[in-house]
């Protein structure tokens, strides 16, 4: 008998994962910059980028989910230089944030409405970048 009070709890906490699917946004297009950014940088030029002012380079980069699967999404990064850096990510419960891991960093992204703040760490020695951008969705 012991086991029922566990295969309760199993059929509530999946009727509640079934619940919050149905509000996972729709990430898969590419998330262009809007042009608010906010960065700083120590060490070298990180590749992909030009040499670039220690605060606020003038680079943009975009982001292009390509599959999505529940809270799961994989994609990769449109560096300035045109390169790609896939990433692979995921959203919290909430659906208003996520986590995103790629071979050179890692990022949280922030959902508000229609944008969405992305904010970047490198883990690349001898370089260091921190930056937060404003990202929308191409329609």
């Amino acid at each position: 008998m012991p086991l029922k009070p566990a295969a309760i709890a199993l059929c509530l906490a999946a009727s509640s994962a079934i619940v919050h699917a149905a509000d996972v946004p729709n990430l898969v297009g590419t998330w262009n910059s809007s042009g608010e950014l906010a960065a700083a940088r120590s060490g070298k030029a990180r590749a992909g980028f030009a040499e670039t002012p220690t605060f606020n380079p003038p680079q943009h980069v975009s982001i292009v989910v390509e599959k999505q699967e529940g809270r799961g999404f994989t994609g990769y990064i449109v560096l300035p230089d045109g390169a790609k850096d896939p990433f692979a990510g995921v959203l919290k419960r909430d659906g208003k944030q996520a986590l995103l891991s790629a071979d050179n960093g890692k990022a949280t992204i922030d959902f508000y409405g229609d944008s969405s703040e992305i904010c970047w760490l490198d883990d690349l020695r001898g370089v260091n970048v921190a930056s937060c951008a404003v990202i929308t969705k191409a329609h």
